[in-house]
């Protein structure tokens, strides 16, 4: 099995985000060719930080070097780290037939997995049906920050290396430099400015259809939110009934989600043995009973509750910090 560091800068790679304290800051790298190795560490771009993913082993002192053979740009790919790992990657629009056997990827390649990924949204958000595929603990979605998930500026390190030599934040971006002109300072524009997210999907999808899509479904953010939450309780073994906001209340008097909760904002679910509450950018999960869970409900909606007010504070001691100040 792939050491943890290697898995958590595929994370990376692939999403866009990362949760990893180890990961935050470390440039992670994915080459196309392994011969443009030499050419990023002789510019200073990768060093001892770095965590670079190459088709071929090649000796170096400075990044940390992750073998792999197959891709991860088109539908159909597979990416072997070793024999025990093989991510497969597929488009978003198959998600619905999809037999999840193994760690699986799923790409936006053009507008007809935008539409299915909104399609997706609105039978969550008003019919609670949330799919199948795209909640289990073995998939991921790319490049998620270019959609507008939780996080999405916070401050990702990537670069995708084509054959020839272009660089972009993912397979599905636009060039964002050549290896001739990439610099430090093109790195950190593109993790302070968004800039990387704002490019990861420009080479499948015009800006106007992202935009589009988000005038549409104004909850899409916070569904991609809860996307992400589904799967972390789903990963802890919890059996998932059902999301406040999406097709059901714990209190009823409250309207389903609206677009107006920030994607930020912890995710209650409702299991089979009670309640979770959910930090999406973190993934910190906290069980409450229900009583509890429907108080924070009605605190975080902002109809105010005392308890619910109480379980603010004790949840932003546990690191529950984004998104819940307009609740305190």
């Amino acid at each position: 099995m792939p050491d943890p560091t290697s898995l958590t800068h595929l994370a990376e790679v692939t999403t866009g985000t990362t949760r990893s304290r180890e990961g935050r800051g470390r440039l992670s790298v994915f080459l196309e060719d392994a011969g443009h190795l030499q050419t990023l560490t002789r510019r200073g771009i990768v060093g001892p930080e770095s965590v670079v993913f190459l088709p071929d082993s090649a000796p170096s002192a400075a990044p940390t070097l992750v073998n792999y053979q197959g891709g991860l740009g088109t539908p159909g790919d597979q990416l072997w780290l070793d024999d025990s790992f093989v991510m497969e990657v597929q488009s978003y629009a198959v998600s619905g037939f999809l037999a999840v056997h193994g760690p699986t990827l799923l790409r936006i390649c053009g507008p007809e997995d935008l539409l299915a990924l909104g399609a997706d949204a609105v039978a969550a958000r008003d019919l609670g049906r949330l799919p199948r595929v795209a909640t289990s603990p073995l998939v991921y979605l790319a490049d998620g920050p270019a959609l507008g998930r939780p996080g999405a500026r916070n401050r990702s390190h990537r670069i995708h290396v084509r054959a020839d030599g272009t660089v972009t934040v993912s397979p599905t971006g636009s060039p964002v430099a050549t290896l001739d002109t990439l610099s430090a300072d093109t790195l950190t524009h593109l993790a302070e400015s968004g800039a990387g997210a704002e490019t990861a999907l420009r080479a499948v999808v015009d800006d106007a259809d992202l935009e589009q899509i988000h005038r549409d479904i104004p909850y899409l953010t916070r569904y991609l939110a809860v996307v992400t939450a589904v799967r972390a309780a789903r990963a802890c073994g919890a059996e998932v009934e059902a999301v406040s906001g999406f097709g059901l209340r714990l209190d009823p008097r409250i309207p389903l989600d609206d677009g107006t909760a920030t994607a930020q904002r912890p995710v209650i679910v409702r299991t089979a043995d009670g309640a979770l509450v959910v930090d999406p950018v973190q993934g910190r999960i906290v069980p409450l009973d229900l009583a509890s869970a429907t108080a924070l409900e009605r605190q975080l909606d902002g109809s105010g509750d005392p308890d619910g007010a109480r379980l603010v504070t004790a949840l932003g001691a546990r690191g529950f910090g984004t998104g819940m100040e307009l609740a305190a």
